[in-house]
């Protein structure tokens, strides 16, 4: 779960994993909608990690069951209402560091210009903000504790 607060509006946006989509609440805590990723962006077997930057709310997408794939981030521009607009997604894939699995985003933070990445094998990497979609900056890396 996220929660969005601008100087006109709060909203609240709740992930599901179950069915890929993302719900928004708005402050009379009515739902608005169900918003969806890209074709790609499934998310089968985990819980689904949000979080917000500015007005651009970030979803980590865990792949199908099992996949030794991992998963894909995608990116949406928050708009008054408490709506989603689907901007992209791009590949979001840990180092599978003595794991054939666990390859897949487990958890999200943002803050100001940098998005950080955990993956369940225990890689992490940094992604930008282009226009608010995000892109890797290419660090992907085991933590010390990997």
């Amino acid at each position: 779960m996220a929660v969005f607060h601008s100087t006109t509006e709060d909203c609240a946006f709740v992930a599901d994993p179950g069915t890929n989509d993302i719900a928004a609440i708005d402050s009379n805590l009515q739902a608005v909608g169900r918003f969806h990723g890209g074709p790609l962006d499934m998310n089968n077997f985990a819980s689904m990690a949000l979080a917000i930057n500015k007005d651009f709310l970030y979803a980590a997408f865990t792949g199908k069951v099992n996949s030794t794939q991992g998963g894909r981030l995608g990116s949406f521009r928050i708009l008054s209402g408490c709506r989603l607009e689907f901007l992209g997604s791009v590949p979001a894939v840990g180092t599978g560091f003595n794991r054939s699995v666990g390859r897949y985003p487990i958890s999200l933070a943002a803050h100001d210009k940098i998005l950080i990445v955990v993956y369940g094998d225990g890689s992490i990497e940094s992604f930008y903000f282009s226009n608010g979609k995000a892109e890797s900056n290419f660090d992907l890396q085991n933590s010390t504790g990997a």
